[in-house]
């Protein structure tokens, strides 16, 4: 379409300079020149307006195609919400109107203090990125989620974003890579080894991946796996955290029948 409106604009402004050239070598045809040249100039404004026109339903097409890949980020979000609402408690909407008067002073829930115990890190240590213990897990094995840099955090969209911090985000991280930590400890060991409840998770984590056709070298999660082996519940920020590791491509999803895996990738 731009094309077509440069190539209109061409074109009249050689109509223009033929009717000046031929206003000078005929005087009798001066009047029907100016008329035709008055026609010309007006055709010229309208191809102005419909630049304009053009200009505008441009910014409306970038601010569409914004609104849809907002649309997909939320189409992504509640996807994770699905198989999780049946367990959500009833609420009354009162506990809603208190919550939303309180003053929030940061988006992602405070870290359990077994985080802490669980992982030997202090938590003011976790915005060294490359830590000596994660590095030492990464020789050992495969399932490992690298930490998210500064720099990608400030790449997201706003909107993915948040307030989220790349420490707040590798805060998850953490839990998540020592809960793979213990489930593929677990995994690597004779039964005859493991206690009664590590044999239980044995049996269902290899029927799972056997059932799920989970290929050999794919490392995988659950939200039930981040609950038995750290004892945390993944909440609302949680799950926003993981549609970055997604959109990072350190996890894919993989549904099967009831079940969300994480994939490492």
């Amino acid at each position: 379409m731009d094309l077509q409106v440069e190539h209109l604009y061409l074109r009249t402004d050689g109509l223009i300079r033929v009717m000046n050239i031929l206003a000078g070598l005929n005087d009798e045809n001066v009047h029907s020149f100016k008329k035709l040249e008055s026609i010309v100039s007006t055709i010229k404004v309208r191809l102005d307006q419909l630049a304009s026109v053009m200009e505008a339903k441009k910014s409306s097409i970038n601010e569409a195609e914004n609104l849809c890949e907002k649309l997909d980020y939320y189409q992504q979000y509640l996807e994770h919400l699905k198989s999780f609402s049946a367990d959500l408690p009833d609420v009354p909407v009162d506990h809603f109107n208190e919550i939303e008067s309180e003053k929030v002073s940061a988006e992602v829930s405070p870290c359990p203090q077994s985080w802490s115990q669980t992982l030997g890190t202090p938590l003011g240590a976790r915005s060294n990125l490359k830590s000596v213990q994660h590095e030492e897990q990464q020789e050992e094995n495969d399932c490992f989620i690298p930490h998210v840099s500064v720099q990608e955090v400030d790449s997201l969209h706003k909107y993915m974003r948040g307030r989220l911090t790349a420490d707040s985000i590798n805060s998850l991280v953490n839990v998540i890579n020592s809960a793979l930590m213990k489930k593929y400890t677990i995994l690597k060991q004779k039964k005859s080894s493991l206690k009664n409840s590590e044999k239980d998770m044995h049996l269902d984590w290899k029927t799972l991946e056997r059932n799920a056709n989970i290929g050999a070298g794919q490392f995988y999660f659950t939200a039930e796996d981040i609950m038995a082996l750290e004892g945390y519940k993944l909440d609302k920020n949680a799950y926003n955290i993981i549609v970055i590791l997604r959109h990072t491509k350190r996890l894919k999803e993989m549904r099967f029948q009831s079940k969300l895996l994480y994939i490492l990738t």
